[in-house]
């Protein structure tokens, strides 16, 4: 069983959602600055630990890894402190502001051996309409492709 937490629950909403329909995953814990929405989804996901500051759900020992759901800017902060924490992190996108920002966080994962990961959550996505749509392409039937918008 992984315990997991998410921090940030704008875009955390969508994290809360897709663990809680996992079998091997329990949500430990939840950090939110809006201390009503932080207690009404501890409410309707069973969360047993709600922080309003993010710092204070890094401490718990049996924390495996933490969603970063957080505006852009907090990204590397956030990261950098759950990973010297010792925690697994997946970090909404974009990763960082820079790619200098990005590769400290890099580094400080490869530090503390833990995983990093950006949730590109659409990377995976292979369903019937994208088996389709890459079967057309590689058979050329939809000519020289110059843009896609999607």
């Amino acid at each position: 069983m992984a315990n997991v937490a998410v921090i940030g629950l704008g875009m955390g909403r969508v994290h809360l959602r897709v663990y809680s329909a996992l079998p091997d995953v329990r949500i430990l814990a939840i950090a939110d600055v809006d201390r009503d929405r932080l207690l009404a989804y501890a409410k309707e996901y069973g969360v047993p630990h709600a922080f309003e500051d993010y710092r204070d759900l890094l401490a718990l020992p049996e924390l495996d890894a933490v969603s970063i759901c957080l505006p852009n800017y907090l990204h590397k902060p956030a990261t950098i402190d759950a990973l010297r924490a010792g925690k697994h992190v997946l970090v909404e996108k974009p990763m960082a502001m820079s790619a200098a920002e990005a590769e400290e966080m890099l580094a400080v994962a490869q530090e503390h051996n833990k995983t990093l990961a950006v949730s590109m959550n659409y990377r995976w996505s292979n369903g019937p309409e994208s088996w389709y749509l890459k079967h057309l392409i590689s058979e050329g039937k939809l000519g020289t492709i110059y843009y896609i918008r999607s």
